[in-house]
C-alpha cells in the first residue's frame, strides 16, 4: 500500500482510539467503547463480531470502528472473505475513494482529505456527528510519524496557490468550538497568502485582501438573507410555542438558534462564501497580473 495511503489509514486508527488499546492486535480487533483503561476485544475475524454496545448504540468494530450493516454491504460489494486486517484494510480504502478523498492523500493534501471524510469518522474535525473530535494539528503529528507526506498548499501558478491557501480555512476553527468562530483563520490564511503568494508587492496584496473581504460580505448578505430569516422565524415560533414565562420563552428561542447554527446549513454558508471570496481575489490577482506586467505576482508561480 503507498506510504500516504498507510500514514492516513494508522492516523484514522488513533483518531478513533483503537490502535492504542493495550492488548489489541493493532486495534484490528477492538470493539466500539474500548478505552485504554478498559478494552473491549474480539477474538474471531471469521466475520464481524456484531456486538451491539446499548449503551452507545452502535455494533462499530474493528480498527476503523465499522458497522455490522456497512460489513454487510461492503463484504457484498468487494469480496471479502471475513473481517480479518487485510478486509478492513480494503473496506477502509474503498470508503476513502466514495468521499474522493485518495486523490488528496496520494498527493499529501491532509488537510482536504480529513474534510472530506469526517462525515464517515466521528473522530475527525467538522464531523457532524456531535462526539469527541481530535484537532488537525494533532491528527498531522500523528500521520506525520507513520510516514506519510504533506504537500504544500501553495504549489502551482497563483491563481492555484490562493485557492490552497483559503483551502484550509473553515477547518481551522472546526474542530474545539464547533462552527463558531469560522472566520477566526483568516489571519493565518493571508500571512501564508503573503508569505507565499503576493510579498513583496504590497499594493496588490491590499488590492487582493480587500477584494476578499468585500467579496466575503456580500457573500454573507446574500447567503444569511435566507438562512438568517430562517433563523430568526424559528426562534420566535420556538418562544410562541413555549409558553410560560418570559425567560422560558427566552431559553426556547435560544435552543431554537443553537440547534440552527450547528447544522450543516450555517457550514455550508461558510464554505460558500468563503469560495465566493476566494474566486474574487483570484479574479483581482488576475487583474492586477494583467495590469502591471512582470511583478512579484506574475513571476511567483515556479516559487518554491
Amino acid at each position: 500500500m503507498p506510504g500516504n495511503r498507510q500514514a492516513f489509514l494508522d492516523m484514522l486508527a488513533w483518531s478513533e482510539g483503537t490502535s492504542t488499546i493495550p492488548g489489541s492486535d493493532n486495534g484490528y480487533n477492538v470493539l466500539c467503547g474500548a478505552t485504554p483503561a478498559h478494552p473491549l476485544l474480539f477474538h474471531s475475524y471469521a466475520d464481524h463480531p456484531r456486538i451491539f454496545n446499548a449503551d452507545l448504540n452502535s455494533t462499530a468494530a474493528g480498527r476503523y470502528q465499522l458497522l455490522a450493516r456497512y460489513y454487510d454491504a461492503y463484504k457484498e460489494m468487494l469480496g471479502v472473505p471475513d473481517f480479518s486486517p487485510v478486509s478492513q484494510d480494503a473496506i477502509a480504502i474503498r470508503q476513502l475513494s466514495e468521499r474522493r478523498a485518495l486523490a488528496d492523500i496520494d498527493t499529501g493534501k491532509l488537510q482536504s482529505a480529513i474534510l472530506k471524510c469526517s462525515t464517515i469518522w466521528a473522530s475527525l474535525p467538522g464531523s457532524p456527528y456531535g462526539q469527541r473530535q481530535n484537532s488537525l494539528s494533532d491528527l498531522q503529528d500523528v500521520y506525520l510519524k507513520a510516514g506519510g507526506r504533506l504537500t504544500s498548499n501553495f504549489q502551482g501558478q497563483p491563481a492555484d496557490r490562493l485557492r490552497g491557501a483559503g483551502s484550509g480555512l473553515l477547518l481551522t476553527r472546526r474542530d474545539g468550538e464547533k462552527n463558531m468562530g469560522i472566520f477566526q483563520g483568516v489571519g493565518q490564511f493571508f500571512e501564508n497568502l503573503w508569505t507565499s503568494v503576493l510579498k513583496p508587492d504590497v499594493q496588490k496584496a491590499g488590492q487582493v485582501i480587500a477584494t476578499f473581504f468585500g467579496s466575503a460580505e456580500s457573500a454573507v448578505e446574500d447567503e444569511l438573507g435566507v438562512e438568517g430569516l430562517k433563523i430568526v422565524t424559528d426562534a420566535v415560533t420556538a418562544a410562541e410555542q413555549a409558553g410560560g414565562t418570559g425567560l422560558q420563552k427566552l431559553a426556547a428561542a435560544k435552543a431554537s438558534i443553537a440547534s440552527n447554527l450547528s447544522t450543516a446549513n450555517i457550514i455550508n454558508v461558510a464554505q460558500n462564501t468563503i469560495n465566493v471570496a476566494i474566486e474574487a481575489a483570484v479574479a483581482q490577482m488576475n487583474a492586477a497580473q494583467a495590469q502591471g506586467g512582470t511583478s512579484a505576482i506574475t513571476g511567483i508561480g515556479s516559487a518554491s
